[in-house]
């Protein structure tokens, strides 16, 4: 477990952002050969560690704007119980973008809470969902991304499906190195995992305005990107001699893979910091 400072927080963010424009990534796996290709990104830390001023300036940057209240209305589309109209879902509206989850908390005994994680998780790898309402509607919609047209949200009689495309930064306070949740664990694997805890100086030096928590830069990603078998073998041998649990080693050669299609390039020292963030 590795505790992150201001030249890899600042890239990692960077990369989080830029991953959202890549359409399609493609890697030499004839069992999976394409995956996901945008990166999730989870927050952890002390409090007055800046990590909802990191989400606000995420926000800004991407134009979006942050969600304190994840309901599941919210989060994956309603039907307004008086006009009938549909209530768009923020993981069709947040597509080719970021959904910023801000001071996200959950409960071992909050089963709705733990339910909409589930959710959640789902979307995340797959990002494909339904939905089913106990409303009928007044007419049925079917929307295309006007960038994207194999992106959709179809609404009929027996619901909402959608597929989309975005990536999860969420910031939390729960201790998710120590937390009894399965469905935390299960997050973690599918997110970039940053640990905030800076100590009194690096507080006081950025209060001081002497230096900077976090610097966003602009990456121009590919719209689309192969990696070559040279290098996803290289990225495979870099996490196979890691000190990552097994649980994530699969995730992670994706999450590699994801970063290398964003810079274009394969940087070992940069990969090896990101496989250190999980380590023991």
């Amino acid at each position: 477990m590795s505790v992150v400072h201001h030249d890899l927080l600042s890239k990692i963010v960077s990369c989080v952002i830029a991953s959202t424009k890549i359409k399609h990534l493609y890697i030499p796996n004839e069992e999976v050969p394409e995956i996901r290709p945008n990166l999730h990104l989870f927050l952890y830390g002390s409090i007055g560690s800046f990590k909802s001023q990191l989400c606000k300036r995420m926000a800004e940057k991407c134009g979006v704007i942050p969600i304190n209240t994840p309901t599941k209305a919210v989060m994956l589309g309603s039907v307004d119980k008086t006009d009938k109209e549909l209530i768009f879902p923020e993981v069709w509206d947040s597509r080719n973008n970021i959904l910023v989850l801000d001071e996200y908390y959950v409960e071992s005994h909050d089963r709705p809470g733990r339910k909409l994680l589930n959710d959640f998780l789902s979307i995340m790898e797959t990002m494909e969902y339904r939905k089913k309402f106990g409303y009928s509607i007044t007419k049925p919609i079917m929307k295309k991304d006007k960038y994207d047209e194999s992106l959709y949200l179809r609404l009929t009689k027996k619901g909402i499906t959608s597929k989309t495309r975005f990536s999860f930064v969420i910031n939390t306070m729960i201790d998710v190195d120590n937390s009894d949740m399965k469905e935390i664990d299960a997050l973690i694997s599918r997110c970039t995992t940053l640990r905030f805890f800076p100590d009194r100086t690096e507080i006081m030096n950025v209060m001081r305005g002497k230096s900077k928590m976090f610097t966003i830069e602009d990456i121009k990603a590919p719209e689309q990107f192969v990696v070559n078998e040279e290098s996803y073998n290289k990225i495979m041998d870099l996490v196979e001699n890691s000190k990552i649990p097994n649980g994530l080693v699969s995730r992670r050669i994706g999450d590699l893979c994801r970063y290398y299609a964003v810079t274009q390039k394969y940087d070992e020292d940069f990969f090896k910091q990101i496989l250190e963030l999980d380590e023991p």
